[in-house]
């Protein structure tokens, strides 16, 4: 059995940065961290991995007071900023260093699918939004 094989066998290969900066993009900070969190236990990072789950329901949480306390215009920018560029390169560069480990260990096996986020980002969509409508309900304006 060669490392290609025995790596997709034992455990699934991580998915490049690239692909969470996107997710992070796209779907936002709790999708990023689940697939970052995935990445960090296939590393075998257990406390990295349970830390940025930690942390980016933390981030998010503070994420949506801020936009919730900040006037239209202030919250818009904001949003922008954190969602457009903060959690992209943050959830990026908190793995590079492992993935670039992972990658010396295991020389040409391929990187997931990015396609294959998708049940992640679902889910962290759906609790993005349940974060977001149980404040809303909990803090009225």
């Amino acid at each position: 059995m060669n490392s290609e094989q025995e790596i997709t066998i034992k455990n699934r290969p991580p998915w490049h940065p690239y692909v969470i900066g996107v997710v992070g993009l796209i779907f936002g900070p709790i999708s990023a961290g689940l697939v970052t969190y995935v990445n960090f236990k296939i590393f075998g990072s257990k406390i990295k991995a349970i830390l940025t789950l930690i942390l980016s329901f933390v981030y998010t949480t503070l994420l949506i007071i801020m936009l919730s306390l900040l006037p239209e215009r202030g919250a818009k920018d904001l949003g922008t900023v954190a969602s457009g560029i903060v959690t992209p390169i943050l959830f990026m560069t908190i793995q590079w260093y492992d993935y670039e480990n992972w990658r010396r260990k295991y020389p040409g096996v391929k990187t997931y699918n990015a396609w294959k986020t998708i049940g992640w980002c679902v889910v962290g969509t759906v609790a993005y939004f349940i974060m977001a409508f149980s404040f809303a309900i909990v803090v009225p304006m």
